[in-house]
């Protein structure tokens, strides 16, 4: 579907998996979207996302998401490019 894993590991609760989702691939951001959805029909889900793209992108998923019901921003932390390469 797009997605690049670049990492999973078991968990008490199942599997972990960390992805890389390029948002460039029309077909890879609207399987995340619809996954959203599919998990949102089921009951609530927790997704963290680590964005590397341009402000302008991030207000177009966030316009995206933000149209589900019961979707909003828990926290939004910036990084800069020093922080990210320190840690």
């Amino acid at each position: 579907m797009g997605y690049v894993l670049t990492s999973y590991a078991k968990t008490k609760a199942g599997y972990r998996v960390i992805f890389n989702i390029p948002f460039s691939k029309k077909i890879a951001l609207s399987h995340f979207v619809r996954n959203i959805v599919d998990q949102l029909r089921e009951n609530d889900t927790r997704k963290t996302i680590h964005w590397d793209g341009s402000p302008e992108k991030i207000i177009f998923i966030y316009n995206k998401l933000k149209s589900l019901d019961g979707w909003e921003i828990k926290r939004i932390e910036y990084k800069t490019k020093e922080e990210s390469v320190l840690k």
